[in-house]
């Protein structure tokens, strides 16, 4: 179904790169065909890339008038046959060009093509990428407009926090040099309009986790909640197109300090010397302290997000025996696929990884005795809301203290899933995968160019790793304490973080097998260490 208008009808002189002579308007299956397949495969965000699909079409609009001009969000639909559709937002823009100066060069790679109306030349451009549409956007929020479209109501709102910014004092509108999977504009350093690229009909639970820790059960250390923009169908349907918060100045995220950190502790590692010595001591001692800060966080998050507020969506729900027995089953899944995937990928992986690959084979047996093994019976702890794909990236250092980050959880998974309560103790496992993470990243870089020096600090890793978790669980346990997710015993605790350890372990050798298949390695060391037990020992 069509929900919303149509393009308006200009002349595409064609796109950017092509042909310079007009030629008549086309139809839209013209404009789906020609232009937006090479325009959407230029783009980071969109997750289709190489991917075939059955048809790329444009399943309806909005036409959004404000001060300042008219622009249009497209709704792109691409149909596959083996999963669900993809649908994208792309919000565009006419802009003119004025004394027949190309003003698109600038613009090329958000360009989609040339166009003319009348005697008017200009482009069709991605309308992130015009100011205008983003002050006005920003503007609707501020101003909470709701429009009517048929059965569905284009809706702009705020938070409370909202009241505290001064529109007519935000001058400067930017975007970070990187794109992610959305797209990001910054109004000076106070606000972050964040344009949702990949849609789902559903709650977002970024916008949802955000308001709540904004407004319900405040959390002081995140980026608060000042709006959102959303589409509501009559029926309760509703599908997020933006959302806006507080910009939180900062020195980086938790991984790219860590990174960096960690070569220069390597470097120090490696010049004997009692003063060298000495200056990494100090370096470890002072991360060991942010560490630390960083655990303390995390358990005052998951204690937030346990409050009781009358919420049904976030209210803590006790763990059942059954849970635990669907747990374990779902991770003994997790196994089989993953290594079933290993077991297909073998030929194609480098020597030194097709070692680690078949050694986690024959480990299978070990891991599954593991997980057969784990002290379940007995727990009796909440399930709640949580952050869902938490690592040291979306941490942000900010003057010795850290905020959190990106609520959306793992992209990849169904609204749903990511709303769904579960034990905390996922997230404590994935900073744990990310301390791992970053010490084997920063080997291989400071292995690159050295690497026997690199197989003589991998004992200093693994035990920079063990020191660090074991800092970030005190603290973060200490934090919790009071929160009903956290077991109350050491062991109860420590058999959750270890069965949730193998789950994103076996999650990530998967990861890496599709995306980064040089980087299997990393996972695959740390899954034959699962195996073996080297598990998650809580420190006293």
């Amino acid at each position: 179904m069509r929900l919303f208008l149509f393009l308006p009808l200009v002349i595409l002189v064609g796109a950017v790169r092509a042909e310079e002579q007009p030629r008549q308007t086309p139809q839209p299956p013209q404009f789906e065909r020609d232009v937006l397949p090479d325009f959407l495969k230029a783009q980071r965000w969109f997750a289709a890339k190489g991917r075939p699909y059955k048809t790329l079409r444009i399943a309806g609009q909005i036409e959004w008038t404000a001060e300042g001009g008219t622009w249009f969000i497209a709704v792109i639909r691409l149909e596959f046959d083996d999963e669900p559709p993809h649908l994208y937002s792309l919000p565009l823009a006419l802009s003119w060009i004025d004394d027949g100066q190309d003003g698109a060069a600038t613009l090329a790679n958000y360009v989609l093509a040339r166009v003319r109306q009348r005697a008017r030349l200009g482009v069709l451009l991605d309308a992130a990428y015009d100011n205008q549409f983003c002050r006005a956007f920003l503007g609707a929020v501020s101003r909470q407009m709701e429009l009517p479209i048929n059965n569905w109501r284009l809706r702009f709102w705020a938070t409370q926090a909202f009241s505290s910014v001064d529109m007519n004092a935000l001058k400067e509108v930017r975007r970070p040099s990187m794109e992610q999977s959305n797209t990001s504009i910054l109004f000076d350093n106070t606000l972050v309009l964040k344009i949702y690229r990949r849609l789902q009909i559903g709650v977002n639970p970024e916008i949802e986790i955000g308001r709540f820790l904004t407004e319900a059960s405040p959390f002081s250390n995140i980026a608060p909640l000042l709006g959102a923009v959303d589409v509501r169908a009559d029926d309760g349907r509703i599908i997020a197109l933006a959302a806006v918060h507080r910009f939180i100045a900062n020195q980086g995220s938790g991984w790219s300090y860590t990174v960096e950190y960690l070569k220069r502790f390597f470097e120090m590692s490696m010049t004997a010397s009692a003063e060298r010595e000495q200056e990494r001591d100090a370096l470890q001692a002072a991360y060991l302290a942010l560490v630390r800060i960083l655990g303390r966080r995390t358990g005052e998050l998951h204690a937030a997000l346990a409050a009781q507020t009358g919420d049904p969506a976030f209210d803590p729900e006790p763990v059942s025996s059954d849970d635990f027995v669907a747990w374990v089953e779902a991770v003994r899944a997790d196994a089989q696929r993953t290594f079933e995937q290993l077991e297909q990928r073998l030929p194609t992986l480098a020597d030194g990884d097709r070692s680690r690959a078949e050694a986690a084979l024959g480990a299978r047996e070990r891991l599954a005795a593991r997980l057969g093994a784990l002290p379940l019976a007995g727990i009796e702890v909440t399930k709640t809301r949580y952050h869902g794909d938490y690592h040291l990236g979306q941490v942000l250092l900010v003057s010795n203290d850290f905020y959190i980050v990106d609520f959306e959880g793992e992209p990849a998974r169904p609204l749903d899933a990511r709303r769904a309560k579960h034990s905390p103790l996922r997230d404590v496992a994935g900073m744990l995968s990310s301390f791992h993470y970053g010490a084997a990243t920063a080997l291989r870089h400071y292995g690159a160019d050295r690497p026997e020096e690199a197989s003589r600090l991998e004992p200093l890793a693994r035990s920079w790793e063990r020191e660090t978790g074991a800092a970030f669980l005190r603290a973060c346990r200490e934090a919790a304490r009071s929160c009903s997710a956290y077991p109350a015993k050491p062991d109860q605790a420590a058999a959750l973080i270890e069965l949730f350890c193998i789950e994103k372990t076996l999650y990530e050798v998967r990861y890496e097998l599709d995306n980064r298949p040089a980087w299997v390695g990393i996972p695959l060391e740390r899954l034959l260490r699962l195996a073996r037990g080297e598990g998650v020992e809580l420190p006293p």
